[in-house]
Formats: structure tokens, C-alpha cells, sequence
């Protein structure tokens, strides 16, 4: 698991996300991120940093575990989210978007 994997010890169902994006990348990215961004994105409206934070780990950790190219066709929804985030006061919400920002970068 990546760098934030300690922020899914409340969010196991969420450490599997990432699993099946290891052993299933193609399935992940035709099928699932259908499912996972939405989920993801009710994550980030919730008022908890808790939340929003896992939320944005969770992504960046998606596209990391998926690699090369996977990332190319999520650029242009995903960067501005992270990116809104990376001026976030909490330290949680704010370094997994600066992370989640270099994983699109690194696999678009």
C-alpha cells in the first residue's frame, strides 16, 4: 500500500479498493472508477477532515497502485479537486493532495 495506507485503518473497504487495483488495473480503471469517484467525491463534501483526507489518499493511492498512463484521462477532473486541497490547514487534507497532484502527474 502507499504512503497514506495508515489513513485506511478506519476505512478498511477503502485498503481493498487499492488491493483490487493491484491484481485487476484494466478492471479498475473500465469499471470501478465508475463507482469509486463518486464514492470519493461524497467523501470530500463530508465537514470532517477525516474524511476528505481519506478521500484524497485514497485516490492518489488508487492511481499510484494502477501506474503508467493510468492516470490520463482522469487529469482534467482529479488536478483541480487536488489541487483545491493542497491550501487546505489540515496537514492530513493538504499532504495527500500535494501527493495525489504527483501521482496524476507521474501517471498521466
Amino acid at each position: 500500500m502507499g504512503r497514506v495506507g495508515a489513513v485506511f485503518t478506519s476505512h478498511p473497504r477503502m485498503a481493498l479498493l487499492v488491493a483490487v487495483a493491484a491484481v485487476d488495473p484494466q478492471g479498475v480503471i473500465t469499471e470501478g472508477l465508475a463507482d469509486i469517484l463518486p464514492a470519493a467525491a461524497a467523501l470530500m463534501k463530508k465537514p470532517d477532515s477525516g474524511s476528505k483526507a481519506c478521500a484524497i489518499g485514497i485516490l492518489g493511492d488508487m492511481f499510484d497502485t494502477l501506474g503508467s498512463n493510468c492516470a490520463e484521462g482522469f487529469v482534467k477532473q482529479l488536478l483541480p479537486v487536488f489541487m483545491r486541497f493542497t491550501s487546505s490547514e489540515d496537514d492530513n487534507i493538504r499532504n495527500n493532495s500535494v501527493y495525489g497532484v504527483g501521482v496524476l502527474i507521474a501517471n498521466s
